[in-house]
């Protein structure tokens, strides 16, 4: 049995007015009980692969151990752990999914291993349904913007409630990253379409156009990296070993941009990536909180740059892995540039001979040493579903090459319909430094 130590009231003392939504939480669990989701969720290769690869490829962090998939959905993950040796895998899904769950792992012969229960994870927790803490909790928890649907908070739930001391979370970490685009394409195809229609003038359509298109934000679409007009900034850090609820549901960042080419200014994309990491040395916890200090203090309001360490516990060297659109491991020096070829970090070539020797090497090398993987939605990668999060402002914006836009962005938890996000972007530019050419492309 576990517990019940501070968790009582869990939700009213993060929310500061009391939460009242059965319908919100009914809609959604209502959506994820439908087949069609989760056959667009397990078609997404790079998604599922990534996941698959991270346990697979560390199956000695798994062994033996109890492992907790929260929002299990179909399962998938629990049965990754299972085939590398979980002793015992809690899967955790609210939505009636969960039935056809357990018909799936029946019919796959692990019901001595798969245990799914149905319901939410904090009532579970209040029926005392789970009677014992685990080593590792899994999760694939992310939506739009990262936060969108507010999954995350079952996965602190669980941490703080179930999760042993130097136990494992899997993504440990995420990261949200906001850059200026150009989307002339898109303003071609959804505004300056209706200018001629089959040689007709529809153009009385286009503010009725433009109020839909700029309303929200636009989900269905990618960037590409050519519509990236500025450096782009990690917003926000996450760490799950040590993230709070009440870190979680506000946050206001500064941020600023250097423009870096001659450009319209249509408004900014947002995308983020997770990480599978191992903190903690296997026989040895004892520097447990200064190593997740110092993962946690690099990345936020700066541009990323991807770096290694060794820590004082453990000799064991950590490398970075990314997945590509079919699933297939891409090596640790090697990413997709704008073309989608493979170019290592010094930006030389690389053919498919060289690709295919390469990740041959970085798996032998897994064999002996944890590696990073990292799962991202990048415009500069494959899509994923979650493709990537773009506000268009309804006045575009000529700027300049090496002009600075300064901003502000405040994120918020809607305070009742918890599983929302309020999302407000303010920012100035030095016109003063416009270009000729810029002002001439202005005019244009």
């Amino acid at each position: 049995m576990v517990d019940n130590q501070d968790t009582s009231g869990y939700y009213p003392f993060m929310h500061h007015n009391p939460t009242n939504d059965g319908y919100e939480d009914a809609e959604y669990f209502g959506s994820y009980g439908k087949v069609k989701i989760h056959e667009e969720m397990l078609k997404d290769k790079r998604r599922t692969e990534t996941y698959r690869r991270a346990i697979e490829q560390n199956a000695h962090l798994f062994k033996g151990k109890v492992v907790m998939d929260v929002g299990c959905g179909t399962g998938v993950l629990s049965f990754f752990a299972a085939k590398v040796g979980a002793a015992r895998v809690y899967a955790i899904e609210a939505s009636e999914m969960a039935h056809n769950t357990e018909l799936i792992v029946e019919k796959n012969g692990l019901s001595h291993i798969i245990k799914v229960l149905h319901g939410k994870l904090e009532e579970l927790f209040e029926r005392e349904a789970i009677p014992e803490r685990v080593d590792v909790i899994i999760s694939e928890w992310m939506g739009s913007f990262l936060l969108f649907e507010s999954m995350i908070e079952s996965v602190i739930f669980a941490r703080d409630t179930y999760l042993m001391p130097g136990g494992l979370i899997w993504p440990s970490s995420a990261n949200i990253f906001i850059s200026a685009v150009n989307m002339e394409s898109l303003y071609k195809d959804r505004i300056n379409f209706w200018k001629n229609v089959y040689d007709i003038d529809m153009s009385p359509l286009i503010p009725f156009a433009q109020e839909e298109l700029f309303s929200k934000p636009i989900k269905d679409q990618m960037a590409d990296p050519t519509d990236l007009i500025s450096n782009h900034v990690c917003l926000k850090h996450f760490d799950l070993y040590t993230l709070t609820m009440q870190q979680l549901s506000k946050f206001l960042v500064p941020v600023e941009f250097t423009i870096t080419a001659n450009s319209i200014f249509h408004g900014f994309v947002t995308w983020f990536d997770v990480r599978f990491e191992n903190r903690f040395s296997p026989t040895d916890t004892t520097n447990e909180t200064e190593q997740i200090t110092e993962t946690t203090t690099t990345t936020e309001n700066t541009e990323y740059t991807e770096t290694h360490t060794t820590t004082e516990t453990s000799e064991t060297y950590t490398t970075s892995t990314a997945i590509d659109s079919e699933g297939e491991t891409l090596s640790e020096k090697t990413e997709l540039n704008g073309d989608g070829k493979y170019v290592n970090l010094e930006g030389k070539g690389m053919g498919e001979d060289k690709k295919e020797e390469i990740e041959q090497q970085s798996i032998e090398q897994q064999s002996t040493e944890y590696s990073t993987i990292i799962l991202s939605t990048s415009p500069f990668e494959s899509a994923t579903h979650w493709k990537n999060d773009i506000y268009l402002f309804e006045n575009p914006v000529t700027v300049s090459k090496d002009q600075v836009i300064n901003g502000v962005i405040r994120v918020l938890q809607h305070q009742r319909y918890r599983r929302h996000w309020w999302l407000e972007l303010s920012f100035s530019i030095d016109k003063s430094k416009m270009s000729e050419q810029a002002q001439a492309l202005k005019e244009e």
